[in-house]
């Protein structure tokens, strides 16, 4: 069987994968200093080191970036936050849910650890969960993550697949609601659905690119 990952220069997806993480990250850092909305802190590589509750050690493994608004600087201090998740692929081919299983995982384990502190009320509105990737969606991804947030119709067996998928890994590790990652707000970058706690979103992705050093 040839190796998945035959062909690759892992030296060069790493450092393509750090620039990828690295310039999205530093555009909203200098919203700090040039705000355009409310942002008022960020946490790098876990949570604020001021906050109070502990969601535990998957939320620490998940946060590339934790972005707090509205003053405050951890869950009880501001008014909403973004837990940012960053993943690079180099190859181009398109991808399943499968992709998302763990970050699907530790995103619902991280809803749960803040229930053991806050009212399920107050996590859904304060929290959201974004997933920052490179990588192209397959329609019936993008269709499945669609149906969760409109509660549309399926139009196929493979989109269907992939939206019981979704649900399920937030059942296997106790969030029984599904639906609780998905907020008000869709994003439709490049036209792919953004799964209101969980989705891909795009900074500027062409000027994001895997190049070689010179």
């Amino acid at each position: 069987m040839p190796n998945a990952n035959e062909g690759i220069d892992t030296v060069r997806a790493s450092r393509a994968g750090h620039t990828f993480h690295e310039r999205w990250a530093a555009r909203r850092a200098l919203q700090l200093v040039f705000p355009n909305d409310d942002l008022s802190a960020i946490a790098v590589e876990g949570i604020s080191s001021t906050e109070t509750t502990s969601p535990g050690t998957w939320d620490e493994d998940v946060a590339d970036r934790v972005l707090y608004y509205g003053g405050g600087d951890n869950f009880q201090t501001c008014e909403r936050m973004e837990t940012v998740q960053f993943k690079y692929k180099l190859r181009e081919e398109a991808v399943t849910a499968s992709y998302l299983k763990k970050t699907i995982e530790k995103f619902s384990s991280t809803i749960i650890g803040y229930d053991r502190t806050f009212s399920a009320a107050e996590v859904d509105t304060k929290t959201s969960f974004i997933f920052v990737t490179n990588a192209v969606f397959k329609d019936s991804l993008s269709e499945a993550i669609t149906s969760l947030i409109e509660g549309t119709t399926l139009s196929n067996r493979n989109a269907a697949n992939q939206a019981r998928d979704l649900k399920k890994w937030c059942v296997d590790v106790g969030l029984s609601d599904a639906m609780r990652h998905a907020g008000p707000r869709i994003d439709r970058p490049k036209n792919v659905p953004k799964w209101g706690a969980l989705g891909r979103r795009f900074s500027d992705p062409n000027s994001i690119r895997d190049e070689k050093s010179h």
